[in-house]
């Protein structure tokens, strides 16, 4: 099994009103990245995953927590109505 090591798999996090948004090295469990944001937004994400990356380089696999902002916006099928 391959060794994971600090910056090769990170999480977000944000939080409701005022948006601490906190990337999570998954390997050692240490905040890699925190910015505080008035909303959480996509070009906020962005600005702070690009200071994670100028920082750790990217990441092997990137994720985000499910209340985050990240959400496919197709319906969904119900199989025989399609």
């Amino acid at each position: 099994m391959a060794q994971i090591t600090i910056g090769s798999r990170a999480e977000v996090r944000a939080a409701p009103h005022w948006s601490l948004l906190v990337f999570v090295d998954d390997a050692t469990g240490k905040l890699a990245e925190m910015r505080f944001v008035p909303h959480e937004t996509f070009f906020d994400c962005c600005v702070t995953a690009r200071s994670y990356f100028e920082c750790y380089d990217k990441p092997g696999a990137f994720y985000s927590d499910k209340d985050g902002i990240f959400h496919l916006n197709t319906p969904k099928v119900v199989l025989g109505t399609a």
